[in-house]
Formats: structure tokens, sequence, C-alpha cells
């Protein structure tokens, strides 16, 4: 399955001119909001997140200093992925990204559905050379991605649940679903707890 899931990311191109800097907070928004609140490398939501999101220059500042405030060069990301990319960028050049090898792939293109995958598990799997390069410099296969995702499909649950629950009169067949809800939100609870205590929520 994408990494992204059902979300298609795509920035938008109207915003020139319209912040000074990448670190404005109208730009954060426009990234946030372009990027469904999840990470454009791992898809984490940032919402289950205790760090704030991040700001990546997709091309390394130091390969492409003048598109340092250029909405196109930039991607929301978690601090995990960030800090993994830094400053690589093996092609050494602007012009490509990633050559037959090694090299990494812009989130909000089609492309990078060509390079990565999610398990069923939830694990993030590199399908090409650039995809296995990107897994290991962002160490997708070692940080504790899968339960990241299942939590986050089990709040979805938990959403649906309390919606149903909401719209439905008061009657005995409730108490079940609502026992349901509660034994589910424990499960996240634990789950959240988990992924504290291994810094992925950082």
């Amino acid at each position: 399955m994408r990494i992204h899931g059902e979300y298609i990311i795509k920035r938008r191109t109207d915003c020139n001119g319209k912040f000074s800097k990448y670190s404005d907070q109208l730009c954060r928004n426009y990234l946030k909001e372009d990027f469904f609140n999840i990470c454009g490398y791992c898809g984490k939501p940032m919402e289950l997140l205790k760090a704030r999101a991040q700001i990546d220059h997709f091309i390394p500042k130091d390969f492409a200093p003048s598109k340092e405030n250029d909405y196109s060069n930039l991607v929301y990301s978690c601090q995990k992925c960030n800090r993994g990319k830094w400053h690589h960028w093996p092609t050494q050049c602007v012009e490509y990204s990633y050559n037959e090898k090694e090299g990494f792939v812009d989130p909000a293109t089609k492309e990078f559905d060509l390079h990565l995958e999610r398990l069923d598990s939830g694990e993030i799997i590199g399908i090409t050379e650039v995809g296995r390069y990107m897994v290991e410099k962002m160490r997708l296969d070692i940080r504790p991605i899968s339960i990241m995702w299942k939590v986050d499909v089990l709040n979805r649950k938990l959403e649906k649940i309390a919606n149903i629950i909401k719209r439905l009169p008061e009657e005995p067949n409730l108490i079940e679903l609502y026992r349901g809800y509660i034994d589910a939100s424990e499960q996240l609870k634990h789950s959240l707890n988990v992924l504290y205590n291994q810094n992925e929520s950082m």
C-alpha cells in the first residue's frame, strides 16, 4: 500500500510572495494543509507526536541556497526523518535528486510511490535501490513505524465508533459498543506509551 495511504500530497503553486521565509507561520500552515498534517517521508500523523513538525529542504540548503524559501523545495517532516535525511545529497547537484542506486524522491510527486511501499503490517520497505537507500538513511526499517501506523488506524476506528455512539439513541445494546470503545482506547494508550518510550513520538 502507499506510504501516505489515501492522501495525495501536492504542493500549492499560488503562494509565491505570500511569505518571506520558510519558517514563517503562514508557510508552515500551507505545508500542514498540503501534506495533510503527516510526515511526507514516513506518513506519520503529526497529531500523535509530542514534538512539532519540522520543515525539510528537499534539496539541502548547502546545495541550493537559492531554494531556501522556495515552497516547491519544502517538505513537511517529522524530526526523525528530517534528521535522518539532513544534509545527505548523493547526486551532489540540483538537476536530479537520485541516480540508479541512491538519492531521495520528493514525497509530493507520483514517483515517490514507485520506490517505497507500506506492508500490511505497517512497515515501510524500499522496492528499488533508491527506495532502499532512503529506508537506510532515514532508518525507516529499525524505527517503530509499524506501531505508529497501527496507532493511527486504531485512532481512526475509535473516531468512527464515537460518531456512531453520538448518533444513536440510548439503548441497552450500546453498552457493548461502549465497552468496545473503552477497550480500544486502552489499547491506543498502551501503544502510545510504547512509542514514547522508544522516542519515535519526538
